[in-house]
């Protein structure tokens, strides 16, 4: 079995391996998400014909409002022939051509027609309007190899700083550094991505190495393991019981005691819903029940011998209701241990019961045959209904659940109410588990309800702490009684 520190590093090494194929699965979905806006972003951004000029490395003189009304100069002209030529050389520019706000040429890199005004074509107009217009030419043949590449025709209105349209700027531009562009934005998105998931990994590991410490704490292996660990501990003596008292609410005279099966691993007990739900499924759970059988049988016997009238009550499973041979094993362990049935309860869920509800009367009604008490677990939180739970007819017990006993609220309590008269309407001994304050149990004497079980009495002790325990005389509370007689007053409450 493995030791705390090597489930900590295993524990540490995993959360770290999941967070890397988080960043990974987060960049190929940013990668994936980008590539296909990326180019239409750097499309609309094509559309600021000037900026897109000047980024990509062709540098404009300054096509000031007075510059373009007036003509251009011819040193003007002569500079844009030449940045043109540079844009051309470098594959990043085709043509230019820029208009004034009347649509007429003032400049062109095609054919030298300033001062011409031919016919507005529609992006023409949407530009001199002031809206950016963009055209992609799939079409366009590179005159170096002779393959499609691509033009990207962007129209863009010039504006004053008070954003009066002047006129208007149109290029034609080779997509090849366009894609650059989004290559480079992409890229970019991707590595913002990775190392901001880095970031973040990085931040939280203090906090991910305290995890991987609490989870080698209250490590509990896997189902697998886990009935290899419990099979390993019923050999070695490490299934343990601790015992609960149940208590005559007004006297306070225990009346019965409720064993509970703890694991002790490591010098620590623990708690059943950490190791049960793996036993159950398995063909381990009969030697489990066996062995809380045969402790808690040992443990009363001894009790009765020191003079100690108590009950003993021991939870069964779904699998163990199911056991046809279940009331045979029980009655061989009371005649090995010299227990009377009547000193023992075995203690079922609803669920437990009606999962196979023919097979669990068989082997409940053989058990009552043994004089031994059925309680009903649980009651109230199942789903059988009070027709199926009255079919059966072999309970003797119910035993409500502690949501319906430790909440103080008003509808609560009335449901309390309904529960404790319903068993006791039955002739059913009635216990209400979960009590943790004296005013619960104040109304639950109030209710005459038979017996109580919870921290506010005792929480579960181990055998020699139990005995302590039982020995010592625990007179009740007289603000207990007082309380009590309040609320049956209040409430006009009689059931017997």
């Amino acid at each position: 079995m493995w030791t705390a520190g090597a489930r900590a590093r295993t524990f540490l090494v995993a959360g770290m391996a999941a967070v890397l194929l988080v960043i990974a699965v987060a960049a190929l979905l940013v990668a994936q998400g980008t590539a296909g806006t990326t180019r239409t972003a750097a499309d609309v951004r094509a559309t600021r014909g000037i900026a897109l000029l000047v980024a990509i490395g062709v540098e404009l003189p300054g096509l000031t409002p007075s510059a373009i009304a007036g003509g251009l100069p011819p040193a003007a002209a002569r500079q844009l022939d030449g940045a043109v030529q540079r844009g051309r050389a470098e594959g990043l520019v085709d043509d230019l051509v820029i208009w004034d706000r009347a649509g007429r040429v003032v400049y062109s890199s095609v054919e030298r027609a300033q001062g011409t005004q031919p016919k507005k074509v529609p992006e023409l107009v949407a530009a001199l309007a002031g809206h950016s217009v963009t055209r992609t030419d799939s079409h366009e043949i590179d005159p170096v190899s002779g393959k499609p590449t691509g033009v990207l025709e962007a129209l863009d209105p010039l504006t004053d700083k008070r954003g009066v349209v002047y006129g208007a700027i149109e290029a034609d531009l080779s997509l090849k550094p366009i894609n650059a562009a989004a290559t480079r934005s992409l890229q970019r998105n991707v590595l913002f991505v990775v190392g901001g998931a880095a970031l973040v990994g990085l931040l939280l590991l203090p906090l991910w190495i305290r995890l991987a410490r609490a989870q080698a704490r209250e490590w509990v292996p896997g189902r697998r393991r886990t009935v290899r660990a419990i099979r390993e501990a019923l050999d070695r003596g490490e299934i343990e019981l601790v015992f609960q008292p149940q208590i005559e609410p007004d006297s306070r005279r225990v009346d019965a005691v409720e064993a509970l099966v703890r694991w002790r691993r490591n010098g620590e007990l623990v708690l059943p819903d950490q190791f049960l739900p793996a036993v159950e499924a398995s063909a381990l759970m009969r030697r489990l029940t066996d062995r809380v059988l045969d402790l808690a049988l040992a443990q009363l016997a001894d009790w009765r011998r020191a003079g100690i009238a108590v009950r003993v009550s021991v939870n069964l499973s779904a699998t163990d209701v199911a056991d046809k041979m279940l009331p045979q094993r029980i009655a061989t362990k009371l005649d090995v241990h010299r227990v009377a049935g009547q000193h023992l309860t075995v203690e079922v869920t609803e669920t437990a019961v009606f999962e196979d509800a023919e097979q669990a009367n068989l082997v409940l009604t053989a058990l009552d045959e043994l004089g031994i008490d059925i309680a009903l677990d649980d009651f109230g939180t199942g789903h059988g209904s009070i027709s199926r739970l009255h079919a059966l007819g072999v309970f003797s017990e119910v035993k409500i659940d502690r949501s319906f006993v430790s909440d103080t609220r008003h509808r609560s309590r009335t449901y309390l109410m309904a529960m404790v008269g319903f068993g006791l309407s039955l002739g059913l001994r009635v216990v209400a588990e979960g009590v943790e304050d004296s005013e619960t149990l104040a109304i639950l004497t109030a209710l005459n309800c038979d017996l109580a079980q919870g921290y506010l009495i005792s929480r579960p002790l181990e055998a020699e702490a139990m005995t302590t325990w039982l020995t010592t005389v625990h007179p009740a509370v007289p603000f207990e009684r007082a309380l009590a007689e309040s609320y049956r007053a209040s409430t006009g409450w009689d059931p017997r």
